[in-house]
């Protein structure tokens, strides 16, 4: 029995489809990259006088899966004898999840003098991924003048950059943001990525961490992210692209 061109046509969208829907079933049973908790602190701060070294504090949060954005607001960061008041954050965010992904967001007024800040995410650890492919980090940073003298943001990192993407406990994947200043009244923004990359070897855990210094009494704002995709989207990307690629194809020739 002889096959039609419309018969042809039919018999390989069903294979281009049925391509698709093995793809979606490879992605239910192939392992994922599910962060299943998080090493550090969720969300960790050090803060330190510039000019003086011991008037210090730090502020931390307990551990958290639940991969929701998670927000503190008006937290005040105090030398470790409480004496005196060195940042207040408007607000903190911290999203780490299982794609995986480590991200923190902030706004902060510097205290009294230049202030030396480190926000990190907290450490997002899962099954180990083995060469993963389009690792992905992005971050940006505002400063806001609030005492009309000007106002700076600048990394206390190589550069000198605010951010770091790191991975397996504190190999660096990614510098990124240069410093940022404005004059008086002024406010001003940088923003630097995304930056996509394969990673080589095994990874099992990332980090976001922002380094800087900002001027007295004014206000900067952050975000960072860090994320690797999960392996199961990229099969299911992979495979469904391939079947519908090879269905267009015979599809033509028929």
């Amino acid at each position: 029995m002889s096959l039609t061109s419309c018969d042809v046509s039919r018999r390989f969208m069903r294979l281009g489809l049925l391509l698709c829907f093995t793809a979606a079933l490879l992605s239910f049973a192939a392992p994922s990259a599910q962060a299943n908790f998080v090493l550090a602190p969720e969300l960790s701060i050090t803060v330190t006088n510039a000019d003086d070294s011991s008037q210090s504090g730090t502020w931390s949060t307990g551990t958290g899966t639940d991969g929701n954005l998670q927000e503190w607001d008006n937290v005040n960061v105090w030398t470790s004898d409480h004496s005196t008041l060195l940042a207040h954050f408007d607000y903190i965010q911290v999203q780490n999840n299982n794609d995986p992904m480590a991200g923190v967001f902030f706004g902060v007024v510097a205290g009294a003098s230049p202030t030396n800040f480190t926000i990190s995410s907290g450490v997002v650890s899962f099954a180990p991924l083995v060469n993963p492919n389009n690792a992905t980090a992005s971050a940006s940073v505002t400063v806001t003048d609030f005492n009309s003298n000007g106002a700076s943001l600048t990394g206390n990192y190589a550069g000198p950059l605010s951010f770091h993407a790191l991975y397996n406990g504190g190999t660096l994947f990614k510098a990124l943001v240069g410093p940022d200043s404005t004059g008086p009244n002024g406010s001003s923004s940088v923003s630097d990525g995304p930056y996509i990359a394969n990673i080589p070897g095994v990874v099992t855990s990332i980090e976001s961490v922002f380094s800087f210094q900002l001027s007295a009494h004014d206000f900067g704002s952050g975000s960072g992210v860090f994320t690797i995709p999960e392996p199961s989207s990229v099969c299911l990307a992979a495979v469904g692209a391939a079947g519908l690629a090879f269905f267009a194809r015979r599809r033509r020739r028929a």
